[in-house]
């Protein structure tokens, strides 16, 4: 698989993005030949990949004539325009990339696995004139049959949320799958934290919710993390993954960032990395 990737050298973090592709296709298994590349590609280069990854800066960072021009180029060559919460306006009042191309930055990982099983001939190809329709229906095919395929002793999940309604949606995906789950607020962990007792029940991966982001909940997080013995895992779960707060994340010690509302296949595989780890 060849796969050119357009950073600027002066984009907010060019190289997380470059290592969470290098990671999606290890986990696929995945043999590819990567070019990085800060420029936007030509006829030449176009011609030459399967895939093509164009990190967006900001909404207006290309023109209409560009895009539409270089994506007509080679109609078999795969695009994908990647964009953060500082050029959300890209989708709200810009078209200029088309809708089967743009991915935010919370869900690319997902759909980078997606392009790996379409160039596998293991899913549909997505057109790039898509609707929004056929956009939404994509992203919830399912491209693998994913099964928890290690120890079930694993599958034991501590949730310390807050948020009720986000609990008990994903304590229905683990159970589904066969998992044990606990829900812990953070004011019943503060407690055991405040009596110097290390938590008796030990789940085996623990998924953290990290919004909002503060130094209080840093703080809370490193020294539950520091308490729990013979972990598999510590997963964050925020509503926007935002590469800029990725270092501070994994300061306070959270292994993996993932989306809260992810679907059960993408949980699954969450899970299974963790416990890889």
């Amino acid at each position: 698989m060849r796969i050119l990737i357009s950073v600027r050298d002066q984009s907010s973090l060019p190289t997380r993005f470059i290592e969470s592709v290098e990671a999606v296709l290890a986990d696929e298994n995945q043999i590819a030949q990567i070019k990085v590349q800060s420029t936007f590609p030509d006829l030449q280069q176009i011609e030459e990949q399967d895939l093509i990854l164009i990190w967006l800066d900001s909404p207006d960072q290309f023109s209409r004539q560009q895009v539409e021009g270089a994506i007509g180029l080679n109609p078999l060559v795969r695009w994908l325009s990647i964009y953060g919460p500082w050029s959300e306006g890209d989708g709200r009042n810009r078209d200029i990339w088309p809708m089967a191309v743009r991915v935010p930055w919370r869900r690319f990982q997902n759909r980078l696995r997606q392009e790996i099983s379409i160039y596998q001939d293991r899913l549909p190809t997505l057109p790039i004139t898509a609707s929004r329709n056929e956009c939404f229906l994509f992203d919830q095919l399912s491209f693998s049959g994913i099964e928890w395929n290690s120890n079930k002793s694993h599958l034991q999940v501590g949730l310390v949320m807050d948020d009720f309604s986000l609990a008990e949606y994903l304590m229905k995906l683990l159970q589904r799958a066969g998992g044990q789950v606990s829900h812990h607020t953070t004011a019943e962990l503060h407690q055991e934290l405040q009596r110097n007792v290390i938590y008796e029940r030990h789940p085996r991966i623990w998924m953290f919710d990290l919004d909002p982001w503060s130094h209080a909940r840093a703080h809370f997080i490193n020294q539950l993390i520091q308490s729990i013995e013979n972990s598999l895992g510590f997963i964050g779960l925020t509503n926007e993954i935002n590469p800029e707060l990725d270092a501070e994340f994994r300061k306070a010690g959270i292994e993996i960032i993932a989306t809260k509302l992810m679907g059960e296949s993408e949980l699954l595989r969450t899970l299974r990395q963790s416990v890889s780890l």
